[in-house]
């Protein structure tokens, strides 16, 4: 069962990649510092995520 918790993980995630990738279109030499930092957030988050999921598949059991 999806953790409505640890959803906020994947779904910030893409909002940031959203973000980054607005600002590469239009202003990637003014911001790339900053493109890079919200990448590296989102890829972080959404680590947290896949390290979500697979714990969840491995649990042994039923489904939920």
């Amino acid at each position: 069962m999806i953790d409505p918790n640890k959803l906020q993980y994947m779904t910030m995630a893409a909002r940031l990649r959203g973000y980054a990738d607005g600002l590469n279109d239009e202003y990637a030499a003014k911001y790339e510092t900053l493109i890079h930092t919200l990448n590296k957030a989102a890829d972080l988050l959404e680590a947290v995520w896949v390290e979500h999921t697979v714990q969840d598949e491995e649990k042994p059991g039923g489904t939920d």
